[in-house]
């Protein structure tokens, strides 16, 4: 496999994962206002939806993993290469459109995490996964 096909290939699977994580961040939103409403039939759907995202993501996580074997240095340069300020820059239009699609996804993934620590809590109280 050329460079360019991988690189089109990491694209392809980084636009399905930012399609993913915002949808996971959507269904999270949703589930706050359900949780709101005391709406436990909601909240019970919510949750299976969302994980059926996650695991959506995972697969797409899967398929970038086994392009790594193509790199010299595997995931860690890769990813190091991804967060670096060059590659938003780069000649390479599959390189550079890849690398804002995984700054999208760290940005998206953060709100989300947030938004589910708030939300955690809020539901567990003392006993939150995120209190520890």
């Amino acid at each position: 496999m050329e460079e360019m096909e991988i690189w089109l290939e990491i694209a392809k699977q980084l636009q399905a994962e930012y399609r993913h994580i915002c949808e996971i961040r959507r269904l999270t939103e949703e589930m706050r206002e359900a949780f709101q409403r005391d709406d436990t039939v909601s909240v019970q759907l919510i949750l299976g939806m969302r994980q059926e995202e996650m695991n959506e993501y995972d697969r797409c996580e899967e398929k970038i993993h086994i392009l790594d074997c193509c790199f010299q240095g595997g995931k860690q340069e890769r990813e190091r290469w991804l967060k670096s300020e060059k590659s938003l820059v780069d000649e390479n239009e599959m390189k550079r459109k890849s690398a804002e699609l995984y700054h999208s996804i760290q940005n998206q993934l953060k709100l989300t995490m947030e938004m589910d620590k708030r939300l955690n809590k809020k539901i567990a109280g003392e006993d939150s996964f995120y209190k520890k």
